[in-house]
């Protein structure tokens, strides 16, 4: 079966917009070492995962034939790759990822988790000074990162060439999340909809703490 996908990731990037730019207070860190990378639609590699998947059944992965639709890109032919575990993902056992990729595992709302494949020599690695800041305004709870020095020029650059598509934040090989792209992004300050998840939510993965009271719903 073909199961066709509308803008797989239900969380959204787009730039923060306001007149005078987000107040850094209240601004906590980000989780050390995070980066991002642009997922790769169509890759070949999970294609092979798939074919592993099929041909033994104990290894309780499930993978279906998929089509990554987004507003502004021509549908991508890829695979949904899925397990009640990470470990079970791991234990595939097929050839390595080509160079300058990786795979990424990302838990779902329904505790299942899913194998990405993302292009490392594109993505960038957060420079320490990263900041995430839980805001309340009239439109509900906000989620910003704060980008610092170059990080707001690759920022800006991987948002322009990624325009339709997906990028993972990524803490070692979990995809925190898996935003689309609306919008290049300048000015190195970024506005999370989480979608279907909570913005709360979304800041402990950012962040490793928990939200301060005064902004939860």
């Amino acid at each position: 079966m073909l199961r066709h996908v509308w803008g797989l990731a239900l969380a959204i990037l787009v730039t923060a917009c306001t007149s005078a730019g987000v107040d850094p207070a209240g601004s906590v860190l980000a989780r050390a070492s995070l980066r991002i990378a642009p997922i790769v639609g169509g890759e070949p590699y999970l294609g092979t995962v798939a074919e592993a998947a099929h041909r033994d059944p104990a290894l309780g992965v499930d993978a279906e034939a998929s089509a990554l639709y987004s507003q502004t890109l021509s549908p991508i032919s890829t695979h949904l790759i899925t397990a009640a575990s990470r470990a079970a993902l791991r234990a595939v056992r097929v050839k390595p990822v080509p160079a300058g990729l990786s795979v990424a595992y990302q838990q779902l709302h329904d505790e299942r988790w899913r194998m990405w494949v993302v292009d490392e020599d594109r993505g960038f690695v957060l420079r320490p000074g990263t900041r995430v800041k839980l805001e309340r305004a009239a439109e509900g709870v906000m989620v910003y990162v704060l980008f610092e020095g170059d990080d707001r020029g690759a920022l800006e650059r991987l948002t322009t060439e990624t325009i339709g598509g997906h990028l993972a934040i990524l803490n070692e090989d979990e995809a925190l999340m898996v935003p689309a792209v609306m919008e290049a992004i300048p000015g190195g300050q970024m506005l999370i909809d989480p979608g279907s998840s909570s913005p709360e939510a979304l800041y402990e993965r950012l962040t490793g703490q928990a939200p301060p009271p005064s902004v939860k719903h």
